[in-house]
């Protein structure tokens, strides 16, 4: 049976090899992203009850969320 010659071998196993590697990263990738996005949703979640509860509280205002300092939203 023909083969190709031994260089060529190593070539072509050091590309499948790396292939392999990057698909295999590219996939641990996908589910940090995936793990990243239902965390976002979550805090994003949390944000907007905590709005409502701070509407509950202080009304309809707008927050400066570097100062803390509150103005009404309806006359900014």
């Amino acid at each position: 049976m023909a083969k190709i010659k031994k260089a060529e071998l190593e070539k072509l196993q050091m590309f499948v090899n790396t292939m392999n590697e990057l698909q295999t990263t590219v996939g641990g990738l996908e589910l940090q992203k995936q793990e990243l996005m239902m965390e976002a949703i979550s805090v994003n979640n949390n944000l907007r009850s905590f709005q409502e509860e701070l509407r509950g509280i202080y009304g309809d205002i707008t927050v400066n969320v570097k100062t803390g300092e509150i103005t009404d939203a309806n006359n900014s």
